[in-house]
């Protein structure tokens, strides 16, 4: 392995990479302890499984955002298509890892008001 390029490795790594993996999912505790896999996992299976919805190339953006701020932010601001994504069964990510998800501008502006009372209430 040593001294080849990361290609020529493939024989080898791939296996334990799949092993890897496999393992990451089989966790029963995935959401607390890899939720970068689990949230990579279940909006791309969600997609796929969708057949009304065509992968679209932002979809991979959506994705990679939901991925860093689903276990990390109280609040995810995505678009309508996507929202329904994270807040719907059977994996209800939104739930899991208790973010609020917003789509409609309406909703974030209110959403951001409450907040701002919460934070700085008037004297």
């Amino acid at each position: 392995m040593f001294g080849k390029m990361a290609e020529q490795c493939e024989d080898f790594t791939g296996p334990l990479l799949r092993q890897a993996y496999r393992q990451a999912l089989s966790l029963k505790s995935i959401e607390t302890d890899l939720p970068g896999f689990h949230i990579f996992a279940s909006l791309l299976s969600a997609i796929a499984w969708n057949k009304q919805r065509k992968f679209a190339p932002h979809d991979l953006h959506d994705v990679m955002h939901a991925h860093s701020a689903l276990p990390y932010y109280d609040y995810v601001f995505v678009e309508r298509g996507f929202s329904h994504l994270l807040i719907a069964p059977p994996d209800k990510l939104a739930e899991t890892y208790g973010t609020k998800v917003f789509w409609k501008e309406s909703d974030v502006i209110r959403e951001l008001e409450i907040l701002e009372q919460k934070l700085f209430p008037a004297p």
